[in-house]
């Protein structure tokens, strides 16, 4: 203990000698923030080898005037006097103003106490600090009339930052909440936006969202190594990965941020000039990721360090002259894009200014460089937005052109099945006008007209029966556009009127199941007969395709709650491929090839979107089912 004591007093004694321009700082003048660096001395230590006495004895003491020295191979040593003038004890907090400085030994010198140490820094064990906290902390309590010497060993390889930040408990109590409040807000809305536009990549099969979700994500990875975050979480990896995390989740995010507007924008045909120099500069952030590695490792320092911030201004006033340029093109969201380019611009340009010593680090820019950050998230998922627009715009352009697809087909088989019902009253009436012919140039007139008189009701009730079928056909497809009481029964029956002769040419055995006379329903019978025609027609189609003999559909009508369970099941062998539900897909078809592969999906859109329904498909035993559920439909119209 003595030993202890006088070296304590010889170090003292030597700092008294040594460092006659230092002035001290009383702390109680502190009221609740300051920085000491007026009155910090700071000595280069070319040679790392320095030890605290030598360091103390050093001549070349020299006032602080700057606290960011730049990326330095070598360790720089600090000194600051304080001391406490009051009557009381005075505690305070000592903060470096840098979370991602390595190396921090700090050796508190008073002539009352034996020399202290700490070892701080981000690639020390947050919990062997004295207190753990993304920054590196010194804990004081200065007795009264008690004068303290803080030595400092400050060694990392990223920027050196000298400056120490002195606080009273309650002034770094203040800072503690808003910092934890600040990350944590903008971690909550990265996740969020992050969340969200998974789930929107997930519905629509869009990439642009799927890399925007892990832009967001990198760029909080980035934010959060940078700041210390993931050392307070104390998550159990080494500090050196945890470091380490910040420059390569820097190169991740700056590929996302290059690569987002070539799937956004799609650049290669909006802007193919740009589209080649965001390939270029995708080449040089994975480069830059390359690089970082080889940085960590003691390679390519003072090359690295010019060429990296130069790369990420340059990649930041790119992305801004794009986001101009998709505005001027009059691109869907390119305005928030270059709203959320410009606050990235600035966020960029302050944190490199930032590490690189031009700007001064402190809570200002600390906390605007995260605000400039969720901003630029925050535009660029209303850019994605305002595209979820344009997709929904394209959906109903192309359910609108799918509905008119779907009148010209049945359109088309409305002319076939009137064909179909045709040929025999034209072939009758054709014999019979044949027959009329050949007695009025050889038969007499008496017996023409007794001829005449049998033929001529037989040709009028031809020309009644195809009137007929006509003025059936347009009941059937003018009528029902209105929400009306209908019996499905009454429906079906017209469907079947309709394909009779399709019936009549596949052999095929209608059979009807469930209760069908006493229903009535108050819906739109016009969708209703679209899709169970649908279903029906390609249900002979199949029995006709694959030849199958005792062809059999079975039509079955039951109630459930308010609606009713419409199922229609053939015995055709079924869906031949997987999954059965791809057959709502648009543009796939079970018919060999031979199918437009839109009527099924009409179909699905018009239960789920004028029907209020649900469709499905499956395989029965005997062939395919599909089964259409129409909720809450009235059984009885309303009064």
């Amino acid at each position: 203990m003595a030993i202890t004591r006088s070296f304590a007093s010889i170090c003292f004694l030597l700092l008294l000698i040594g460092t006659a321009r230092a002035g001290d700082v009383d702390v109680t003048s502190v009221a609740d923030t300051q920085s000491l660096l007026p009155r910090m001395l700071y000595l280069p230590d070319p040679t790392s080898r320095m030890t605290l006495d030598q360091a103390l004895a050093h001549p070349g003491w020299r006032p602080l005037t700057r606290s960011n020295q730049g990326y330095q191979r070598y360790p720089y040593w600090t000194m600051v006097s304080l001391t406490n003038s009051g009557d009381a004890l005075r505690s305070m907090i000592l903060r470096n103003p840098r979370s991602g400085v390595n190396y921090l030994d700090v050796y508190l010198i008073s002539d009352l106490h034996p020399v202290r140490r700490y070892e701080l820094g981000s690639l020390r064990q947050a919990a062997s600090h004295p207190i753990i906290h993304r920054h590196s902390l010194v804990p004081l309590e200065i007795r009264s009339g008690e004068t303290v010497k803080i030595v400092t060993r400050v060694q990392s390889i990223g920027p050196v930052e000298l400056d120490w930040i002195i606080s009273t408990v309650s002034g770094f109590a203040r800072y503690a909440v808003i910092s934890t409040l600040m990350f944590g807000f903008f971690g909550g809305l990265v996740v969020s936006l992050m969340l969200y536009n998974l789930s929107v990549w997930r519905s629509l099969k869009d990439n642009a969202y799927l890399l925007y979700s892990a832009m967001a994500f990198f760029s909080l990875l980035f934010q959060y190594a940078l700041n210390g975050i993931f050392r307070v979480l104390d998550i159990g990896l080494p500090p050196m990965f945890l470091f380490a995390s910040g420059y390569i989740t820097s190169g991740l995010f700056m590929l996302a941020m290059v690569t987002f507007p070539v799937l956004f924008f799609k650049t290669a045909q909006t802007m193919p000039w740009m589209h080649r120099i965001l390939i270029v500069s995708a080449g040089c952030s994975v480069i830059q990721i390359i690089i970082n590695i080889a940085y960590l490792n003691g390679l390519l320092l003072d090359f690295w360090v010019a060429f990296m911030g130069g790369f990420f201004l340059l990649v930041a006033s790119l992305l801004i002259v794009l986001g101009i340029q998709a505005a001027r093109l009059g691109l869907p969201g390119a305005r928030y894009y270059l709203l959320g380019q410009g606050a990235y611009h600035v966020a960029v340009v302050l944190q490199w200014a930032v590490i690189a010593g031009w700007v001064r680090l402190n809570e200002i820019t600390e906390y605007f460089i995260i605000l400039a950050t969720m901003l630029d998230i925050t535009f660029l998922s209303l850019a994605l937005g305002s595209r979820i627009k344009m997709l929904s715009d394209e959906k109903n352009t192309y359910q609108t052109l799918s509905m008119a697809q779907s009148r010209f087909t049945s359109v088309g088989k409305a002319i076939g099945a009137i064909i179909h019902q045709w040929k025999v009253p034209l072939a009758r009436l054709g014999t019979q006008i044949t027959e009329l012919r050949g007695c009025l140039a050889y038969a007499a007139l008496s017996d023409f007209a007794a001829h005449a008189t049998r033929v001529l009701p037989a040709m009028d009730r031809n020309l009644r029966d195809m009137g007929r079928t006509i003025d059936e056909f347009g009941l059937f497809y003018a009528s029902g556009g209105e929400k009306e009481l209908f019996r499905p029964r009454q429906v079906i029956d017209e469907i079947l009127g309709l394909l009779q002769k399709k019936i009549e040419m596949a052999r095929v055995a209608m059979v009807f199941d469930g209760e069908w006379e006493d229903m009535r329903l108050y819906s739109y019978p016009r969708y209703f007969s679209h899709v169970a025609m649908t279903l029906i027609d390609n249900a002979l189609d199949i029995l006709a395709e694959r030849k199958i003999t005792n062809g059999e559909i079975r039509i079955r009508l039951q109630p459930r709650g308010a609606g009713v369970v419409f199922t229609i099941e053939d015995n055709g062998g079924g869906i031949r491929f997987k999954p059965v539900s791809a057959v709502f897909n648009p543009f796939v078809s079970h018919k060999n090839g031979k199918g437009s592969g839109l009527g099924l999906p009409i179909a699905k859109m018009v239960t789920e979107e004028r029907l209020g329904g649900a469709i499905s498909a499956e395989n029965s035993n005997r062939g395919a089912r599909f089964i259409l559920i129409l909720p809450d439909l009235s059984t009885q119209k309303p009064q």
